[in-house]
């Protein structure tokens, strides 16, 4: 019995909170476009995005939906779910990362993330934490000063694109 009236009544959904334009919302969408269709650019946007959305949100998790056991379940699964599915499709179908998209997902990475700050100035929100530093304390941000943080969240996940792509160039050159 999921209780998804808790999205829908009185003060629980929120326009600023309740859209589908997390990272890790947006890259749910392409692992179940790559695992329904085997589409090499919905399953390199899913390992990149999700691999590197729900790394970082189980690191350092921020319950936005507050903590409601539903919301707490529905985080954890649905975050496990985007690493699953990239790699599933990695070791289970042998679907490999090219030798390019690195750094073609590194642009559509900040495509999306420049559309969606236009989203949060146009309705008052902040999703991909791009108007205000999230609350979480976080490896990864040297300052919550916008829009100096975004700087190293540029930084870490350029490093984080590296990492994940690194053992498919590895495995390529063997």
């Amino acid at each position: 019995l999921i209780p998804a009236h808790l999205y829908l009544e009185g003060d629980n959904y929120n326009i600023r909170y309740g859209l589908p334009f997390q990272l890790c919302d947006i890259a749910a969408y392409f692992v179940v476009i790559a695992c329904f269709t085997r589409k090499q650019w919905a399953y390199e946007i899913s390992m990149y995005f999700g691999v590197l959305g729900a790394f970082n949100a189980l690191l350092t998790p921020q319950f936005t939906q507050g903590m409601h056991w539903f919301f707490l379940l529905e985080f954890f699964f649905s975050h496990l779910l985007l690493f699953v599915g990239p790699l599933f499709l990695t070791f289970g179908d042998g679907m490999r990362l090219t030798k390019w998209s690195w750094l073609r997902n590194f642009g559509y990475l900040n495509l999306t993330a420049a559309i969606v700050f236009c989203i949060n100035k146009l309705i008052g929100a902040n999703y991909m934490f791009l108007v205000k530093a999230p609350t979480a304390n976080s490896p990864f941000l040297f300052t919550k000063v916008w829009p100096w943080y975004i700087g190293g969240m540029e930084i870490a996940t350029f490093i984080f694109i590296i990492l994940i792509y690194l053992p498919f160039y590895l495995a390529r050159k063997r």
